[in-house]
């Protein structure tokens, strides 16, 4: 089983802005690390508050995890929270909550105006352009290089003039004006124009969210050579070629499967808002067809695969709220926005997102032994696609390729170790929404899409 080492990171500061590594962390009573995929991930580190080194931890810095003998870590992030419990009796314990490195996505708002155009601030639709200087214009041409431009847009180079605050600037980041070849390389896509309305709202949901349809590894990590946050957008990596859960190889020593319904498999989606001049609202109806295998049909009812899977045809309703799509129709039906246009896309997107979130669940969690041929960080990562080989008879059907193997994502994996034990490895396959401690975070999505559908955003 692989050994990891725990470490220190100071806080930025002026005038380098450098992050280094300032003490290896081994005087703990216990740690645990979970890496999430195009999510937030999370640790926990308990230690005697006695111990010299917990005298180190304070706020602002960070913490490192590699792989014994590797170089590249593992789990990067900053400590958010640092309690500290004693007794009479008790010397104590101080216990270091933090967040991975994903984190600082959530530290900005997008905002679009790259352009010192009010009329581009207030419209909300955002192409993926940068104006950087008076000679240097970026266009995103496809979802790797829309993210990374939005980054840049809003933590390298923000356009300041109505804010006048330089400071959203972040200098402990990384970023080049240019995205990289594993971004620029990709085929042109649409995909990001769904997410085009993009203004005033977290950054973190839209490009995890793009992230997903586009199958991108997108995420913040602290670079061990630069000593700062750098950016990764890339395709993600299919390893199932290479990379097996069996235990016959000797790798796979426990395991849970867990099969849910989804939660609704139909939604109405509601365009712009009715105002005087256009009283009427655009409403569309949409089934959860993104399980249905070729040919798939439903005599006599109509209903799509997992519906027919799971006897559900529940209904819910989404409100597209950054959309324009308000035709100025008095009487008949109401038209359909142009195919495969922004406002089509919007539509198409919002619904997309409603059934990942919402959809059937298949999760897949692993107890793994690390073996020379099969080992975490090394051969295999969060976000890579693994091949398991275990009775899959209880998934819906979609989940186990037509072979009846699974071949899913890696989209977590939890790091754990007590004191004087060894490290333990269980990594979550499975579908998007299977991470086995999503539904914290989807909540949190819910109360701040509320939030913003009880404000007006010009």
């Amino acid at each position: 089983m692989s050994e990891f080492r725990v470490y220190l990171r100071e806080a930025p500061k002026n005038p380098d802005w450098r992050m280094p590594l300032i003490a290896e962390l081994d005087e703990y009573n216990s740690v645990e690390a979970i890496i999430r995929h195009l999510a937030i991930g999370s640790f926990t580190i308990e230690m005697p508050s006695s111990s010299t080194q917990a005298r180190l931890i304070k706020p602002g810095r960070g913490v490192v995890i590699f792989i014994e003998g590797q170089t590249t870590p593992v789990f990067t992030g900053p400590i958010t929270s640092i309690k500290s419990t004693k007794t009479k009796d008790d010397p104590g314990t101080l216990t270091v909550n933090g967040s991975c490195d994903n984190m600082w996505f959530d530290e900005r708002i997008a905002r679009n105006d790259a352009e010192d155009t009010w009329n581009r601030e207030t419209e909300g639709d955002w192409d993926g352009e940068l104006q950087i200087g008076s000679t240097l214009s970026l266009v995103a041409e496809n979802s790797a290089e829309w993210i990374w431009h939005l980054v840049l847009q809003n933590f390298k180079i923000p356009y300041v003039d109505t804010f006048n605050d330089l400071s959203r600037r972040i200098p402990f980041m990384e970023l080049p004006n240019e995205a990289p070849s594993s971004a620029t390389s990709l085929p042109n896509d649409d995909l990001w124009k769904g997410f085009s309305g993009i203004h005033l709202k977290s950054i973190a949901e839209p490009v995890f969210e793009l992230s997903r349809r586009a199958n991108l590894d997108t995420r913040f990590y602290w670079d061990p050579t630069t000593e700062k946050i750098h950016l990764r957008v890339a395709p993600a990596t299919d390893k199932s070629g290479t990379v097996v859960f069996d235990e016959q190889v000797g790798n796979l020593v426990g395991q849970q499967i867990v099969s849910e319904a989804p939660s609704a498999t139909r939604v109405t989606l509601s365009g712009a808002t009715p105002t005087d001049a256009n009283p009427r609202r655009y409403y569309r109806y949409v089934k959860n067809n993104l399980h249905n295998p070729p040919g798939w049909s439903d005599p006599g009812w109509g209903r799509e695969a997992i519906e027919a899977y799971w006897n559900r045809t529940t209904e819910a309703y989404a409100d597209v709220r950054d959309t324009k799509w308000h035709p100025n129709v008095v009487g008949g039906v109401m038209p359909e926005p142009p195919n495969n246009s922004v406002e089509d896309l919007k539509f198409d997107t919002a619904a997309t997102v409603y059934f990942v979130e919402n959809g059937v669940k298949g999760q897949i969690s692993l107890d793994v032994q690390d073996i020379p041929t099969c080992t975490f960080g090394v051969h295999y990562g969060i976000g890579n696609v693994v091949r398991v080989l275990i009775d899959t008879s209880i998934l819906p059907p979609n989940i186990p390729d037509s072979d009846g193997v699974l071949r899913q994502q890696v989209q977590e994996v939890r790091l754990g170790c007590k004191a004087e034990e060894m490290w333990t490895i269980k990594p979550t396959i499975g579908t998007e929404s299977s991470s086995s401690t999503p539904y914290v975070y989807r909540e949190l999505r819910r109360l701040r899409r509320l939030v913003e559908k009880t404000n007006e955003r010009i």
